[in-house]
């Protein structure tokens, strides 16, 4: 049996867990679709999760998207699907697939040690919230965020409801997702979304 040091990560397709000397880095690897997330992400999400917050002898994460973007949230392509397909019930795939992201949420904030956001380009919709559930955001001058959600007529979910008020606090907030600015990397800065 491996020593608690020696645990190796899940195998993932969508994601990439790196540990060197006990910083870990999550990559989001969907970098063609701005690393947008599909059921296969969510799920793996779901996975790595608690892997990094039970098993993995770490000191700090780095939660980080591959390519131009940190996440563009939902997959659209997966919601054009349900619309254009016969037979997909899409409010339940949606409804399952934000129960799953909001657990693999619930995980990341047991992890016992530092999770930082490395946000390197557009966070937008659950990619946003995936970027405030960790401890801490740092941006490029390429990063920039949206809550998006409006935009397609849906409700916040993956916690944003709960992160982007503890973040800017409550007024801020009710004036970003109601007016849904794309914010700049200054502007995030300026409001305390991250530190660098």
């Amino acid at each position: 049996m491996a020593s608690p040091q020696n645990v190796s990560p899940p195998e993932l397709n969508t994601l990439s867990i790196e540990v060197v000397d006990e910083i870990g880095t999550l990559t989001l690897r969907r970098p063609d679709v701005f690393n947008a997330m599909d059921p296969e992400m969510i799920g793996e999400l779901s996975v790595a999760a608690p892997w990094l917050a039970d098993r993995a002898r770490l000191r700090a994460l780095i939660i980080t998207g591959e390519g131009r973007a940190f996440s563009a949230g939902g997959d659209v392509n997966w919601f054009r699907r349900g619309v254009a397909e016969e037979g997909v019930d899409l409010p339940s795939e949606v409804r399952r697939g934000a129960d799953v992201l909001h657990q693999a949420i619930v995980d990341f904030r047991r992890i016992p040690y530092a999770v930082i956001g490395a946000i390197n380009g557009v966070a937008a919709g659950a990619g946003f919230s995936l970027a405030l559930m960790c401890d801490t955001r740092i941006a490029s001058t390429e990063a920039s965020f949206a809550c998006a959600y409006g935009r397609i007529g849906a409700s916040p979910d993956g916690g944003m409801t709960y992160f982007l008020p503890r973040v800017v606090g409550p007024a801020r907030a009710t004036e970003l997702l109601l007016n849904d600015p794309l914010i700049s990397a200054d502007q995030a800065l300026e409001m305390g979304i991250v530190s660098k």
